[in-house]
């Protein structure tokens, strides 16, 4: 997103803190984080009322997640702070880990686990919210594996995390998009000896690092082992991972080409984003580089 209409700069990532009438927005090309109050039925204005900045001014275009209790932010293994959300003030940082990554995502899983997902190498590591971030594991890394299928371990990996009655918890699994289409499924119950990969058939490699690039996999709320691709082309598919074991190789059963062949724009239109509603099942919102935004549903469903 190059501008919201609440914000001059660009921005980088923004989730609703729940249980309240705030979200939390990190900004590209800065180490903070900003709190806005979203208007009620007496104002539309959404204004913004905390900025809370990264101790670790080398921190850049930071991810974040949120719980009703604390947001956690940062761009880097090493940078990562937790803020109370009650007082708005960091109350932990991460440091000392040896290899300082580049992250794609943080996930809260509960009140006391954080997971940070690596852009490089699929890695994941599991932080002690009660340790004040000072103690991780590396839960899972393609360095350490080895699959049928052959893959660029340093190209960029993207995630999401599987949902059970849209609740995020230590059985869920991570998901990871990678260079190819790629997919590594990790069992955080087990993630050395449950991980598995398999390849999405047609999708080529995707720099990600480049502006025009917007590599995405998002799972579906209300379907366990259902996830939404985009990014590696200019449509959306849905793929079943359903009993898939390491080295398949997988057919979307859906594809939604809908910005491309909609669009009056003689240069191609890419898919920037998208998203599943969060209880509608099989609804999903996408929009385009042409500045559409649809809202469409599998076949049959």
């Amino acid at each position: 997103m190059l501008s919201g209409g609440f914000s001059t700069e660009a921005v980088n990532e923004v989730k609703h803190i729940p249980d309240t009438r705030l979200v939390a927005m990190t900004k590209k090309e800065t180490n903070g984080l900003s709190i806005w109050r979203l208007g009620d039925c007496t104002t539309d204005l959404i204004d913004e009322c905390e900025k809370i900045e990264n101790a670790n001014h080398i921190s850049k275009s930071a991810t974040l997640d949120c719980s009703s209790d604390q947001v956690v932010f940062g761009s880097r293994l090493n940078d990562i702070c937790l803020v109370d959300t009650s007082t708005n003030k960091v109350t932990g940082h991460s440091q000392n880990f040896l290899a300082d990554d580049c992250l794609n995502k943080l996930f809260l899983l509960d009140d006391h686990v954080l997971l940070a997902c690596c852009q490089k190498n699929c890695k994941v590591w599991r932080l002690d919210l009660r340790e004040g971030l000072h103690k991780g594991e590396c839960l899972y890394s393609r360095e350490t594996t080895s699959t049928a299928i052959t893959d660029q371990t340093c190209s960029y990996w993207t995630y999401d995390i599987e949902k059970s009655a849209g609740c995020i918890s230590e059985s869920s699994g991570v998901l990871s998009l990678g260079p190819g289409g790629n997919v590594v499924k990790v069992d955080l119950r087990n993630a050395k000896k449950s991980a598995f990969l398999v390849k999405l058939a047609g999708m080529t490699s995707c720099d990600s690092h480049e502006e025009e690039c917007y590599g995405m996999l998002k799972t579906s709320p209300t379907h366990k082992d259902v996830v939404s691709v985009s990014g590696l082309d200019h449509s959306i598919h849905v793929y079943s991972f359903n009993n898939m074991v390491d080295g398949s190789v997988i057919q979307s059963h859906f594809t939604h080409d809908g910005h491309m062949a909609c669009s009056n724009q003689s240069k191609t239109v890419t898919v920037t984003a998208h998203i599943w509603h969060p209880w509608q099942p099989d609804l999903i919102l996408s929009s385009g580089s042409d500045g559409s935004l649809h809202a469409w549903q599998r076949e049959g469903t």
